[in-house]
């Protein structure tokens, strides 16, 4: 644009030299058009900077847009947040007799708190229909705040309805502050009664003070023992179609580590309890023959009677997974090295790519019926489920 100004100023300039040299009458009409001339230039150098100031204003504006929509240069930018979240739920099994863990996978909508999310989804229920609420159906959902490190769960007052009998009041109260505290922003739950403390419920649990999580559930008396006791954790599976893991506490004899006497628990088949019983995670004839806890890692020989049938009906996974939780939640442990007959299990040509649990993944993975479609988060419920 600048030089098609300067090529016709030059080609104008160029007739006015050629008028000078034609005479006299010539000179009077060059000396008109080196007026124009001039006035051509002015006009030409006003173009010029109106237009390079209209150059610089859309760059500016440009890079201002560039700026804030698609971040400020020589800045990181902010990756998106993964509102994505797998939270732990506690339900009853299909018996109604023990707490079940369940992992629930969600997007979180834009002004979710996890422990919020989390009291909601518990009170909505189940979706397996293999397993059992434990909120009553019908009444509202609790509220949730976050006040410090504790959680605030403020129950309807229609729940006092639903209040009464020793061991569902004990439930109720476990699976809530379970499901808060294992949501990760806080420590112990404060319940309130319709906005109100109460002191106790209908069977006297004392509730007027935050209640910390309990330490073990679904505990398992042992009567045969006439000595000394103490209390360790076992995780078996409750379902016969081996969907769900699920923590008993039973008594044991006293006297040997307790992680000790749970894994050999966790070999043996699980107390039969109840209708159906629980099921066992290993073939039977297994051993324990050394474990050693070094730097947080669980050094576990197991005696097998065939390694080349090891788990030929049963899930090797499965297996890792009920003996990680049965050491963690009886030993300070981060991970397992699990050998059979003093062979690494890795060394077995078919559990070479086997997958050692850890304790931040979704395990327990709740069971979502074919043909089901579950809304991945929704808006609070006012009126009840």
């Amino acid at each position: 644009m600048f030089a098609q100004l300067t090529a016709a100023k030059k080609k104008k300039s160029g007739k006015n030299a050629s008028a000078n040299k034609a005479g006299s009458k010539k000179k009077r009409g060059g000396a008109k058009s080196g007026s124009d001339s001039k006035k051509v230039e002015a006009v030409g150098r006003g173009l010029n900077t109106f237009l390079l100031t209209l150059l610089i204003l859309v760059i500016v504006a440009g890079a201002g847009w560039m700026w804030v929509f698609l971040g400020k240069p020589g800045l990181p930018t902010q990756p998106q947040q993964d509102r994505s979240a797998c939270l732990e739920l506690y339900f009853y099994d299909s018996a109604v007799s023990y707490l079940v863990p369940v992992h629930r996978r969600v997007v979180l909508a834009p002004n979710d708190k996890k422990t919020e999310r989390a009291i909601r989804e518990f009170a909505i229920g189940p979706h397996d229909p293999s397993l059992a609420r434990v909120y009553p159906a019908n009444i509202p959902v609790p509220s949730v705040t976050i006040e410090g490190r504790t959680a605030v769960v403020d129950l309807p007052s229609e729940i006092l309805r639903h209040m009464g009998g020793t061991a569902r009041e004990g439930a109720l109260l476990d699976a809530i502050t379970l499901t808060a505290v294992a949501a990760g922003e806080c420590r112990n739950v404060r319940l309130l009664v319709g906005g109100e403390i109460m002191e106790t419920t209908v069977e006297g649990y004392i509730i007027d003070n935050p209640l910390e999580p309990p330490d073990a559930i679904n505990k398992v008396p042992n009567f045969s023992l006439d000595s000394d006791s103490q209390w360790v954790t076992v995780y078996f599976l409750r379902d016969s179609d081996r969907k769900y893991l699920f923590p008993l506490t039973l008594e044991v004899m006293a006297g040997t580590p307790p992680v000790e006497e749970a894994v050999k628990a966790l070999l043996n088949s699980p107390p039969r309890i109840v209708d159906p019983p629980p099921l066992r995670v290993c073939p039977t004839g297994y051993s324990l023959e050394r474990l050693a806890i070094e730097n947080s890692i669980a050094h576990v020989d197991l005696g097998v009677p065939n390694t080349e049938t090891a788990f030929f009906d049963y899930d090797i996974n499965i297996f890792m997974r009920a003996l990680y939780q049965t050491l963690r939640d009886n030993a300070e442990i981060s991970g397992i090295d699990l050998s059979f007959n003093g062979r690494p299990v890795t060394s077995y040509g078919r559990f070479t790519r086997l997958e050692f649990p850890s304790q931040n993944d979704c395990w327990n993975a709740e069971y979502q019926p074919v043909g089901e479609s579950i809304p991945l988060y929704s808006n609070p419920l006012e009126g009840g489920i």
